[in-house]
């Protein structure tokens, strides 16, 4: 399971691209210095596979200071892509990996420089090239769906569930195999997984065997504001 998972990571990434935009060094232009340049390849590391497949796309802006030894710190983002794992993927990215040759004073000194880039997440003829079984690996909760406290709390996160139907049972058999780090998203998923999915039974050689899938249930609330009216209790 985990070889297939895997190489099916690597057929979805190469249907995505992350790349920098526009770096701005106003910051750094004062009379006598020179400014940054980078200093090795600038771009956005791996697009995060869930975000493949639930077709997330956008551009997050960082801001970040560029160190004397041309290393970064203090990355932040100052605009969303509308996307947490898009946004986290590229603090990651210029945290860990985006090199410079720092800004010199007029006198040759390195120099700290506050900075500012963006990050594009652009997906590539997706639609036409996502094979469908991963299409419909991903399913993303609305608003009314969320647990009220785990709502009020602003709990985001995904859960990956295993689902498996036996021959003669009604009722769906799911377990958490991947948390979101909350129980009662945990929870809520697994329920309503089990209420709403519907798996046809499969045969081999003419006989029922039982039937298995792997779902990923997306909890977000967006770019950081919830909806203004809460989900109703269950």
């Amino acid at each position: 399971m985990m070889r297939r998972r895997f190489a099916i990571a690597l057929a979805v990434l190469a249907l995505a691209t992350p790349h920098a935009l526009a770096e701005d060094n106003s910051a750094c232009g004062a009379p006598g210095v020179t400014p940054p340049k980078a200093a090795n390849q600038h771009i956005g590391g791996d697009y995060p596979v869930l975000s493949v497949m639930l077709h997330e796309e956008g551009t997050t802006t960082l801001g970040f200071v560029i160190k004397q030894d041309g290393t970064t710190a203090s990355v932040t983002v100052v605009q969303s892509s509308g996307s947490l794992r898009l946004d986290d993927a590229s603090v990651e990215a210029v945290s860990k990996n985006w090199r410079y040759m720092p800004a010199h004073s007029a006198d040759g000194k390195p120099l700290a420089c506050p900075w500012k880039a963006q990050v594009r997440w652009v997906l590539h003829d997706s639609a036409a090239a996502m094979p469908e079984e991963l299409a419909a690996m991903a399913i993303k909760m609305k608003p009314e769906d969320y647990p009220p406290e785990a709502f009020r709390r602003g709990e985001q996160g995904s859960v990956t569930v295993f689902v498996v139907k036996l021959e003669g049972m009604s009722e769906l058999l799911v377990l958490v195999m991947e948390s979101s780090g909350y129980a009662d998203l945990d929870q809520a998923a697994a329920r309503i997984v089990k209420e709403r999915l519907k798996l046809t039974g499969a045969e081999f050689d003419g006989k029922s065997v039982p039937t298995m899938a792997m779902v990923v249930v997306v909890w977000s609330l967006g770019s950081g504001k919830p909806p203004a009216v809460p989900p109703k209790e269950p």
